[in-house]
């Protein structure tokens, strides 16, 4: 008999999931996942337990600060692995995508001259367009592409002058 790919669509257990995200106990609906997303009742379960007993400077010499940094390290390691980093150092961590974009642009901001062009897309979130918006008070061009409304593609020759 040839192999016939199943047709029958797969089922999430919901009520399964919900149970991992303590937010979702309640009765708001949460749509705001860019300013906020939910968090696993295992991570919340994990950072408390690091605050409760490793809150410390990292990379001192005393001992939790040393058990401190390598669970940071850990953490690292794993999120490199989980999106296939060369390198650990290639993972920054902050406080948020939009305190990271604002460093970004504030270091960028250091080396660019005025004429200089920063793209962005008109499907960027605000955390990846406000940062760059600032460089224009020294003359940094910021220029937004935007995604084909039919093809949902950005186009190359849309960027040529």
């Amino acid at each position: 008999m040839p192999f016939a790919p199943s047709t029958a669509t797969p089922t999430l257990a919901l009520q399964y999931v919900r149970q991992h995200f303590p937010a979702l106990s309640g009765d708001w609906i949460f749509f705001d996942n860019a300013g906020g997303s939910q968090i696993l009742r295992s991570v919340v379960d994990r950072i408390t337990e690091f605050l409760y007993t490793s809150n410390v400077q990292l990379g001192a010499s005393y001992n939790i600060s040393q058990i401190a940094t390598a669970r940071v390290a850990q953490g690292t390691d794993a999120m490199a692995t989980f999106i296939n980093a060369a390198d650990p150092a290639e993972v920054i961590l902050g406080a948020s995508t939009s305190a990271l974009f604002r460093i970004l642009a504030h270091c960028f901001g250091q080396t660019l001259q005025p004429g200089d062009e920063i793209i962005v897309t008109n499907c960027d979130h605000e955390a990846n367009i406000s940062p760059w918006m600032e460089l224009a008070r020294q003359g940094i061009v910021l220029k937004t592409w935007c995604v084909n409304p039919d093809t949902f593609d950005l186009e190359l020759s849309d960027l040529e002058p």
